[in-house]
């Protein structure tokens, strides 16, 4: 019985022992899978921050000028100097004074300075449809620069119901309005060219989408076709 006992006292310390060492294992190897799981598994960035509003625009007058100031720049519209009428009508025009425009047609039908007409013919050719008219009016203006600045902006614009009163500069005075008339006229046509070519191309292309479209439809009726002759029983039955 002594001897008993006195093995398992010495057996006891080296159960100990291992157990510690098993522990030790253990801790050991869960920090290891901690370590290697905050490595491995990052945990996702919180989400984005929404973007800023953008800065509220506080609203400013476009005009610096009070109206009791662009009724004077009106009035230096009719200024015997030419270079202030065409500074103030363009102050007019920049300002966006509704008045501007009126006042430019009134310098194109009336002004005296040939210089003054030709920039105002400049100035509606960059405007829309509607001055046209205007344009198309001073085909018969008495200085032929002006006529002449008036075929390059019906050239620009490109509208086919200009044929007419262009044709009738084929009969003017001038040699180089005849001339720039006849090279408005073309530049029109080849703009019509052009305009009936890329047509007939959209067309063309429409008329083989189809083609093909209805290809594939009736490949797939015939193949449905024998889809169904081909799971009817025999006989009919």
């Amino acid at each position: 019985a002594g001897v008993r006992r006195a093995a398992g006292s010495a057996r006891a310390p080296q159960e100990i022992g291992a157990g510690m060492k098993q522990l030790i294992i253990i801790i050991v190897l869960a920090g290891a899978g901690y370590l290697a799981y905050l490595k491995f598994h990052t945990p996702p960035p919180p989400p984005a921050e929404p973007p800023a509003a953008p800065p509220v625009m506080e609203e400013v007058p476009r005009q610096l000028l009070s109206k009791e100031q662009m009724d004077r720049i009106k009035l230096a519209s009719n200024d015997t100097d030419p270079q202030i009428r065409w500074e103030a009508v363009q102050l007019l025009i920049s300002s966006r004074d509704p008045r501007g425009e009126e006042i430019l047609i009134r310098m194109l039908q009336r002004d005296g300075d040939a210089g003054i007409r030709r920039n105002v013919v400049g100035v509606l050719a960059e405007r829309g449809p509607e001055m046209t008219e205007y344009l198309v009016a001073a085909l018969r203006d008495s200085d032929a620069d002006v006529r002449l600045r008036v075929l390059e902006a019906l050239q620009r614009k490109g509208d086919p119901s200009t044929v007419g009163p262009i044709s009738e500069c084929l009969r003017d005075s001038e040699e180089r309005v005849r001339l720039a008339a006849l090279k408005t006229l073309n530049n029109l046509q080849e703009r019509r060219n052009r305009e009936i070519d890329e047509q007939m191309r959209k067309h063309e292309e429409a008329v083989k989408r189809y083609e093909e479209a209805l290809r594939k439809h009736q490949e797939a009726q015939q193949a449905l076709q024998k889809g169904k002759g081909a799971a009817s029983p025999p006989g009919g039955e």
